[in-house]
């Protein structure tokens, strides 16, 4: 895996940058300051803590930021290596761990990943090895023990903290897996409340102490205001109090013009957008959103299912990868080790033109994929079998609650590099598990 990656670290040498990325960087290139957590706060760190060490060896950012990919790439391709063990310990044949291999490899997807600064991508590691934890469990589940609740605490705590809005999902999760597995009980909902505990003490007291603010109230909200956006760019009949509202939030004539149908930013970021008064009168306004809701359903749907379309739609283009590093101030750029044929190559692996190789990019698709999947493992495991299935879901889930963006594939990286691990179990021999876990 990584001797196949490093073609993409050296034709985009040293790695990646998003905006999302110059902004997570300009909070420690210039000592540590951290005054939010709109970027996780321990994918910060973690970014911080080997750009300064590829930083205070050379002095050049660019090997900072060298260090940061190669950091990346390590752990990505470990956790995936651990996957690939996981399954054959517990005999998967080894022509499918062989495929899934190559998958794991060859698929652009990752190479492109592996150097891309983003949270996703480690995020998308961690809910694959939360993942193997369930199934552990779902493997164990009549002799769960405390080793197997410490290392799936563990997990669960690395993943919650590398995505915001996963503590939701995670809430799902245990909820499910509480009321499924009643004989753990005890077991289960302690490990459940003390991850959970660590993670309100950690972005309650913890961050408060060192003044990081949470993020804005408008990163949760991104669907309703693309239905409110919907119905008054369509000019649906609004009463005096609701157009007083939403103008007090975002005038109705810039919203006419500033509302995008696949992607929430137009609104919520708008300069003009008044967040402050939201958080001043949520209830007010989720009361105001209720009924515009059931007033103009037709069109409320409209927005709600083509700013979810991309996540259950397998024919939906939207942008994939970063083959690129936004101007910054901080003297960060590509600085290729390779040439023009090797990047037009890489570019070309993107394409939506490609026969066959263009439906790794489906997002539609590998939902409907683990959908199957998940259909049949129930059918030959019964209800239970959904466990191992379950931080796939329920991140699933919150994209359909609350995405920006209608087919973002970054934000469900995490669904690919789960989707070869739930075909591997379905080739699992269980017949064998104590030898196999010797």
């Amino acid at each position: 895996m990584l001797g196949v990656w490093s073609i993409y670290l050296l034709t985009y040498f040293p790695g990646t940058l998003s905006p999302d990325s110059v902004s997570e960087y300009s909070m420690f290139t210039n000592g540590l300051n951290i005054t939010g957590d709109h970027h996780p706060v321990l994918h910060v760190l973690f970014m911080a803590l080997f750009y300064k060490i590829g930083y205070g060896i050379f002095g050049i950012p660019n090997m900072g930021v060298l260090f940061v990919s190669i950091a990346q790439m390590l752990i990505l391709s470990s956790i995936f290596t651990y996957t690939l063990v996981f399954l054959r310990k517990r005999n998967c044949p080894k022509i499918v761990s062989y495929v899934l291999l190559l998958f794991y490899a060859f698929a652009s997807m990752n190479g492109y990943y592996s150097i891309t600064m983003w949270k996703d991508v480690l995020f998308g590691g961690f809910l694959l090895l939360l993942t193997t934890e369930c199934y552990k469990i779902y493997e164990d589940r009549d002799n769960l023990k405390i080793k197997n609740m410490i290392s799936f605490a563990v997990v669960s705590l690395f993943t919650v903290f590398l995505r915001n809005n996963a503590i939701y999902a995670y809430f799902i999760l245990a909820l499910v897996m509480i009321i499924m597995l009643k004989k753990d009980f005890k077991k289960l909902a302690t490990t459940f409340l003390s991850v959970i505990s660590i993670f309100l003490f950690i972005k309650g007291p913890v961050f408060s102490w060192y003044e990081i603010n949470k993020s804005s109230s408008a990163e949760y909200i991104g669907i309703p205001l693309q239905q409110i956006g919907r119905v008054v760019a369509k000019g649906e009949t609004l009463t005096k109090k609701e157009i007083e509202m939403i103008n007090k939030l975002l005038p109705t004539d810039i919203i006419a013009v500033s509302y995008n149908p696949i992607v929430s930013d137009g609104i919520k970021f708008n300069k003009n957008f008044n967040i402050n008064e939201f958080n001043e009168d949520k209830l007010g306004y989720a009361k105001m959103y209720t009924k515009l809701l059931f007033k103009h359903f037709p069109t409320s749907m409209e927005a709600y299912f083509i700013s979810t379309l991309g996540y259950w739609y397998p024919n939906v283009i939207y942008s994939s990868v970063l083959n690129a590093t936004y101007e910054n101030n901080l003297n960060i750029k590509i600085d290729t080790k390779t040439n023009d044929k090797v990047m037009d190559f890489l570019s070309k692996l993107e394409s939506r033109n490609l026969p066959l190789f263009c439906m790794q990019w489906s997002i539609g698709l590998c939902v409907w994929t683990i959908s199957i999947l998940l259909v049949c493992y129930i059918i030959k495991n019964k209800k239970l079998g959904i466990i191992p299935f379950l931080p796939c879901v329920t991140i699933w889930i919150t994209m359909l609650i609350a995405s920006p963006v209608w087919g973002e594939f970054r934000y469900v990286y995490g669904l690919f590099t789960t989707l070869p691990f739930l075909i591997g179990i379905f080739f699992v021999n269980n017949k064998n598990k104590e030898k196999a876990k010797k």
